[in-house]
């Protein structure tokens, strides 16, 4: 088997200027001090844009993967297989195309090979996603559920903010200290660093009865039972565009969020 340092699982989904976009900036990056290989999933949307994104992974020398669309975690799971089963690597990330590296020093996170990474990852307006959330809430998660189940647009947005000022309090008590890494509950989706420990421990590492939304929080509670830390670093910078295939998307997005939630929640509470 090829080894590598970092395997890049990408999932698509029709958006190909975007992937175009992540392997010409990956090549690009004279400062890369580690080998790594991409793996394309994509999940079929339609034959044009499943043409382009065959032809942009042949180009950029990257595996790919023709799939149903069987929804985001299906589609990193198999991924994840194929990494496993053709490759050694010490860390795989699972990322959106719609990301873009600005910074990664590889060498800052060796300290952490049994666990996951949860990079600085900036949106175009400036907003910072991670830590997605520093502590469990169970209270703001009932609340979230609630409001999901009764369809209560007043629970779901206090759920929503609970988590919303916990995190920004957490946030400039971090800066006050100057913390540049820290230990959190959850990360957010879009670029997700593993260790290849953290692999091999929660394989398979979705869940795929979660078609889209929620990950996040169905990884975090997977880590926490495992014993898996969940790492945040600023030495890692990505800017990510924000929600580039679901724009795409003709499904009902608040309709699938909501049955994921309350898949999500049913598994790990008891009600």
């Amino acid at each position: 088997m090829e080894k590598y340092d970092v395997i890049f699982c990408v999932v698509t989904y029709k958006n190909y200027k975007d992937i175009a976009d992540f392997l010409r900036n990956l090549q690009e990056k004279k400062n890369i001090e580690f080998s790594y290989k991409v793996i394309i999933v994509n999940n079929f949307a339609d034959d044009e844009s499943l043409k382009k994104i065959k032809q942009i992974a042949l180009k950029y020398n990257c595996n790919f993967i023709e799939n149903e669309n069987k929804g985001y975690s299906h589609g990193n799971n198999l991924g994840i297989e194929f990494a496993k089963n053709n490759y050694k690597f010490d860390y795989l990330v699972v990322c959106n195309p719609d990301t873009i590296i600005k910074q990664f020093n590889f060498n800052s996170i060796k300290e952490y090979n049994k666990c996951i990474i949860a990079p600085e990852i900036i949106c175009l307006n400036n907003n910072k996603q991670n830590p997605m959330y520093f502590r469990y809430m169970p209270l703001s998660e009932k609340i979230v559920y609630y409001g999901f189940l009764n369809r209560n647009r007043f629970f779901l947005l206090f759920g929503i903010l609970l988590n919303k000022l916990d995190r920004y309090i957490n946030r400039i008590i971090m800066k006050s200290l100057k913390k540049k890494q820290q230990k959190i509950y959850a990360c957010h989706g879009s670029f997700i660093i593993f260790s290849n420990y953290a692999i091999e421990k929660l394989y398979p590492v979705f869940d795929n009865n979660i078609f889209l939304f929620c990950e996040e929080s169905d990884l975090a509670q997977k880590a926490k039972k495992n014993g898996i830390d969940i790492i945040y670093t600023d030495d890692i910078i990505v800017i990510h565009k924000e929600d580039g295939s679901m724009n795409f998307s003709n499904n009902n997005l608040n309709e699938i969020q909501r049955e994921s939630y309350l898949y999500y929640y049913k598994k790990w509470n008891t009600i």
